[in-house]
C-alpha cells in the first residue's frame, strides 16, 4: 500500500525476484538485462538515454496491466495552452478580454470537440491556473492537457483539428491572444501476436492455464520512447492502471509474486 506501489513498484520488485533468481540457480547467461530509468511520466530522459548507450530489440515495461499481456499501447499528447491579456483593475475588465475567461472558452471548444469528434480518446485537464495578481485582471492564464489516444488513432489529424479550432476563434475574436503549444506527441503503436516474445509469453501462459487476453495499455509510458526508437516494447505488471496515482494505491502481493513467476518462466522460456 502506498503511492507507486501499482505504478510501477510492484512491477520493479517483480523483476528483481525473476532476475536475482535466475543468477541464483547458476544461471551465468541470463539473456536479458535489467534497467531502471527516471523520468517516466516527465521527461521521458531515462529511457531516452537507455536507447542512445544501448542497442536492444525488445523489451518488457512492467507497468500496471493487471497481469494482462499489452502488445499495444495508446498514444499520447501533452498540450499546453497559454492565454495573455493586460492586467487591469477588476472593476473595468471586458469579459472578452480576460485571460482566464478566454481559457475557459478555448478549453470548452476542445472538450466538445473531444466528445463530438474524437469519443474514443481520454483527455484530461491536469492544471489550469492563471498569474497571481491579487484584486486585478491576471495578464495570464495557462492550462495543460493530457490525450492519450487508441493506436489506430490518427494523431497527425487530431492536431491539425486542434489548431483548426485556434485558428476559428482567432477568426471570431481578433483580439484573441493565445497560443497552443504540443510538448510531447508520442505514437502509439500495436504489436502482432508473432515473434519469440509473443510466443514465449503466450506458452508462459498456457503453461500456466492462465488467459492469454492481449489489450492495449491505456496509459503514456516508456513503452512509447522504446517504440519511437525501434525496440518492440510489451507490457506486463501487477497492480491496475486505475489504482495508480491515487492516494490509496495499493497492489496485491500475491499478483507481485505470480508476476515475478511469470517474468521467470520468459526468462528461462528464452535460456540456451
Amino acid at each position: 500500500i502506498g503511492l507507486g506501489a501499482a505504478d510501477m513498484k510492484g512491477g520493479c520488485a517483480a523483476m528483481v525476484e525473476a532476475y536475482l533468481t535466475l543468477w541464483e540457480h547458476g544461471s551465468s547467461n541470463v539473456p536479458a538485462a535489467l534497467a531502471f530509468v527516471v523520468g517516466e511520466e516527465e521527461e521521458g530522459d531515462g529511457a531516452r538515454q537507455l536507447v542512445k548507450d544501448f542497442h536492444f530489440p525488445w523489451a518488457i515495461v512492467g507497468e500496471p496491466t493487471d497481469l494482462m499481456p499489452c502488445l499495444g499501447s495508446y498514444g499520447y499528447l501533452e498540450v499546453q495552452i497559454c492565454t495573455t491579456g493586460r492586467r487591469m483593475h477588476p472593476s473595468v475588465v471586458n469579459m472578452r478580454r480576460n485571460p482566464i475567461e478566454s481559457m475557459l472558452r478555448l478549453i470548452l471548444h476542445i472538450t466538445r470537440y473531444m466528445e463530438r469528434e474524437r469519443s474514443e480518446a481520454v483527455y484530461n485537464i491536469r492544471d489550469l491556473f492563471s498569474s497571481q495578481v491579487g484584486f486585478a485582471v491576471p495578464d495570464r492564464c495557462e492550462a495543460w492537457l493530457d490525450v492519450h489516444l487508441p493506436p489506430a488513432a490518427p494523431m497527425g489529424e487530431i492536431i491539425l483539428e486542434l489548431e483548426e479550432i485556434f485558428v476559428r476563434e482567432r477568426k471570431e475574436d481578433p483580439g484573441l491572444d493565445a497560443t497552443l503549444r504540443f510538448a510531447t506527441i508520442d505514437a502509439g503503436y500495436e504489436l502482432p501476436e508473432k515473434g519469440p516474445v509473443a510466443e514465449g509469453l503466450k506458452a508462459v501462459y498456457a503453461r500456466r492455464s492462465l488467459p492469454w487476453e492481449p489489450k492495449d495499455f491505456r496509459s503514456h509510458s516508456d513503452a512509447n520512447q522504446l517504440w519511437e526508437a525501434g525496440v518492440l516494447p510489451f507490457l506486463l505488471g501487477p497492480g491496475r492502471l486505475q489504482d495508480a496515482h491515487a492516494p490509496d494505491e495499493s497492489v496485491s502481493f500475491q499478483q507481485v509474486c505470480l508476476a515475478s513467476e511469470l517474468y521467470l518462466d520468459f526468462l528461462i522460456c528464452l535460456s540456451p
